[in-house]
């Protein structure tokens, strides 16, 4: 990767569901980059990908955060309706945003983590804790 001059081992690129982070790896290889998953343990050349949960822990010094959008982020099977009970789908969206903040906050050096807004509703909402790295 001599455009960015970072190592592709260094590159993570995470979503919020598996089937996103399979599209992006198949993107990846098809244009010649090697990938492997977050939960390989050992040291890899590749670019490394997993969902948002899987980044937990982990630090590079870029990362892409992919399918940041309405219908995807909060995962709408992971949100408990709101008239259904009103704590559970409070509880459900901050536990969404915890995962979204995770995701984004993965990159160490690079300014390289971009979340915008979010859909919701009718208005956007702002999502808290995208913010580009200091130092970069």
């Amino acid at each position: 990767m001599a455009a960015t001059g970072l190592e592709p081992g260094a590159i993570g690129v995470t979503a919020r569901s598996g089937g996103l982070v399979r599209e992006a790896r198949e993107a990846l290889e098809a244009d010649g980059l090697d990938t492997t998953s977050v939960s390989v343990r050992r040291d890899t050349a590749g670019v490394r990908a997993g969902t948002m949960h899987a980044m937990k822990g982990l630090e590079f010094q870029a990362v892409a955060v992919i399918g940041v959008e309405e219908g995807v982020v909060p995962d709408p099977t992971a949100i408990t309706a709101n008239d259904e009970d009103p704590l559970a789908h409070a509880q459900d969206l901050q536990r969404e945003r915890c995962v979204l903040f995770v995701a984004c906050t993965r990159a160490r050096e690079l300014s390289g983590t971009r979340c915008g807004t979010a859909h919701s509703g009718g208005g956007r909402q702002d999502l808290a804790g995208c913010r580009e790295p200091s130092g970069g």
